[in-house]
């Protein structure tokens, strides 16, 4: 068996010999001259990259919503939102929503309209792509309890007929009022 053995190291030894005296492996990578140093990331590091973020695509009626929320604010009263309200309205203070009392449309529209104010005007809008949903910061409300600051956020979703939530098919709604 020896005599097998010595023979085959002898020759894995002259082959693996040669290589190495051609790529002067102690030198290191660049020695070779098809082989390209490349540098190595080490484990702390982080590779960096361009994070560009996409724009929200807002939904074709975007600009139609607005115009007919517009033209809601400038009646002389809140009734221009019947058709717009919900089936169930949520009510709540706009800065962390302590408490949220939920209301019939009618009951949701005599609050608008008890606290009606001046001149209203779209302060803040955005469409929340996650949720699809149109929020609406509006201004010119009346300073009356619970509004301090005469200021109503109105979150639009879309609804089907019986009001139940449908982000494709639905119309625009005002499911949530927040107040401050």
């Amino acid at each position: 068996m020896e005599r097998f053995i010595a023979p085959g190291l002898a020759s894995l030894l002259l082959i693996f010999s040669a290589d190495c005296e051609r790529d002067s492996v102690l030198s290191g990578p660049a020695a070779h001259p098809s082989r390209a140093a490349l540098p190595i990331a080490s484990p702390t590091e982080t590779p960096h990259s361009e994070v560009t973020s996409t724009p929200v695509a807002l939904p074709a009626d975007f600009d139609a919503i607005l115009q007919a929320v517009t033209r809601a604010l400038g009646g002389g009263n809140a009734n221009g939102f019947s058709a717009w309200l919900a089936n169930e309205v949520s009510f709540a203070p706009r800065p962390g929503v302590a408490s949220t009392e939920t209301l019939t449309p009618e009951v949701a529209l005599a609050r608008l309209n008890a606290r009606w104010g001046g001149r209203h005007n779209i302060v803040e809008r955005q469409f929340v792509e996650h949720f699809v949903r149109i929020d609406l910061v509006t201004d010119g409300w009346a300073k009356i309890a619970p509004i301090q600051n005469g200021v109503i956020e109105l979150h639009l979703h879309r609804c089907n007929l019986q009001g139940q939530g449908d982000r494709l098919g639905g119309r625009w709604r005002i499911a949530t009022i927040l107040y401050e």
